[in-house]
């Protein structure tokens, strides 16, 4: 696994993409919502605003969720590679870095799971 990660390619460049994309998708998401809610309440229909409003509940809990479980992992990963970068031993450093690739696969599991509407425990690992 730690053949497709490091300094020499971009695959942490694009995985932190999809994070920053998982993001703004839900802004999206919630303003579109927000938008035909808007016009429901303003045509008196409130059955399909109360439908908006769930997916609008919907969409901020599993974007929260996901956030939550990914955003210590995040921190977790950046002291292990700092202390990669501090090391002098070749061995230390390589079992931070085999560390830090399994933590970053791990975030990009949750998050592919969550965009994939499936189970978010990452029991692939």
């Amino acid at each position: 696994m730690e053949d497709n990660y490091g300094f020499e390619c971009s695959t942490e460049f694009v995985l932190f993409n999809i994070f920053e994309q998982f993001h703004y998708q839900a802004i999206y998401q919630l303003r579109e919502l927000g938008i035909s809610l808007f016009e429901a309440l303003s045509e008196g229909r409130f059955y399909v605003s109360v439908l908006l409003n769930r997916a609008m509940f919907e969409v901020v809990c599993v974007n929260y969720y996901t956030l939550i479980k990914v955003e210590s992992k995040f921190a977790q990963n950046l002291k292990y590679l700092q202390s990669a970068l501090k090391t002098k031993s070749s061995h230390e450093k390589e079992r931070l870095l085999k560390i830090y690739y399994q933590g970053t696969y791990e975030v990009f599991c949750k998050l592919f799971d969550a965009n994939a509407s499936t189970s978010m425990d990452c029991k692939n690992i």
